[in-house]
Formats: C-alpha cells, sequence, structure tokens
C-alpha cells in the first residue's frame, strides 16, 4: 500500500534514505562457504570446481585451485578464476553449510508463511 499524501512520501523518502542496505540470506551463505570447496555452474554450460577464496554480494566470486569443464566436456586445470555473478546459474555448496545459521532463518520464515497459509484457508473454507 502507498500513500498518495505528500507528509507520508516525504517520511518514506527519507527514512529510505538513511537506511543500510542489507545483505540477503543466501549471500550470507555465499560468504560462510568462502574456504570450501564448491562447484559452479554457468549460464552457458560450464563449470567450475574449486576453493572460493572471495565473494561479493552481487555474487561476483573467485575460485583458487579450479578444475574447468567446457562445453564441449574438455577439462582443464586452472589456478584462479574470477567469475561475474550474473553469469552464474547455480552453486553447489558443501554438506556441512547447512548447519549455518542463515538456513534456520529461512527455514523459520518458511515455517510461518506456510502456518499463514493453513489459517487463510481455515478462514477461506468456513
Amino acid at each position: 500500500f502507498i500513500s498518495t499524501q505528500p507528509e507520508q512520501r516525504t517520511f518514506s523518502r527519507s527514512m529510505s534514505s538513511s537506511k543500510k542496505p542489507t545483505i540477503s540470506a543466501t549471500i550470507k551463505i555465499l560468504h560462510e562457504a568462502e574456504g570450501h570447496v564448491v562447484t559452479v555452474e554457468l549460464i552457458n554450460n560450464e563449470t567450475f570446481r574449486g576453493t572460493l577464496s572471495h565473494s561479493e554480494e552481487n555474487m561476483n566470486c573467485e575460485l583458487r585451485g579450479v578444475t574447468h569443464r567446457a562445453r564441449n566436456g574438455m577439462i582443464s586445470k586452472i589456478e584462479s578464476v574470477f567469475i561475474r555473478g550474473n553469469q552464474i546459474r547455480y552453486f553447489l555448496l558443501p554438506d556441512l553449510l547447512k548447519n549455518a545459521k542463515e538456513f534456520d532463518t529461512i527455514r523459520t520464515i518458511s515455517n510461518e508463511k506456510q502456518k499463514e497459509k493453513r489459517k487463510g484457508k481455515k478462514r477461506g473454507n468456513k
């Protein structure tokens, strides 16, 4: 709901400009994966597997000790590679990250949304 009253719009702008950007749980989990071996698949079907040495909020990342599989299946070893976040299809992260606190936050939010949906269905079926 967006108000059309001028004083409220001005208040909203001033609040949003002083607010610091927040980092999503997904990006926090990516930061937790730094120092671990990950697999990255790109939108062009190339894959890179190596140690995640650095990641950024826009999902740009740097891998070291990389095994690269090209689209034609050719495999090569690369010392270091920097990958743009907008080229990434997905990450495969190590299983030990399933205990990261960010996953607990995601599970809690998901459970709350499921409860709200169930309440909505009960109200609609009266």
